[in-house]
């Protein structure tokens, strides 16, 4: 199940990505010569979850942000930060405040090809008045070589509920 979780979420942050609307291209900018580059694109967002026998529907927005920079040495840094917010129902009439943040950094070394990857996500769903409230947090740590080999990796999920 938590597999499954952290695919749907890739997933949905894959299409996003590789389906550009006018108004994503529009929302694309460029940095002032110093080779960032930058793109933003806000899309609605709907999920139907359970969480501990409770049929949870949630509505509302995520937003992608990315940074692309290269230094003058040809070291390559990329970063993408996702944060959704909505609101859920549950079928027990019980409502909950969705949020997730998510931060993913990329970093190769143009010298020795090394690449390091650092991703950390948190989603929530917060309970109002006496509902429960349920956290998922995915954080994944890999170091590459310049052959493609892991030198070294880490990840670890915590939750109280997977959605």
């Amino acid at each position: 199940m938590r597999k499954a979780s952290v695919f749907l979420l890739s997933a949905v942050v894959g299409l996003a990505l590789v389906i550009p609307t006018q108004e994503a291209a529009a929302q694309q900018t460029r940095g002032k010569g110093d080779g960032a580059v930058t793109y933003q694109v806000r899309r609605p967002y709907h999920g139907v979850y359970t969480c501990n026998g409770e049929t949870i529907t949630i509505d509302g927005w995520f937003e992608i942000k990315m940074l692309n920079t290269e230094s003058a040495r040809g070291n390559s840094n990329s970063a993408m930060f996702i944060n959704g917010k909505g609101m859920g129902v549950g079928e027990s009439g019980a409502t909950y405040r969705w949020q997730l943040n998510t931060a993913k950094h990329d970093l190769v070394s143009a010298a020795s090809f090394q690449r390091v990857e650092v991703f950390n996500s948190r989603g929530r769903l917060i309970g109002l008045g006496n509902a429960p409230s349920y956290d998922i947090i995915y954080r994944v740590h890999a170091t590459w070589n310049a052959n493609g080999e892991v030198t070294a990796q880490f990840d670890g999920i915590d939750d109280t509920c997977t959605f």
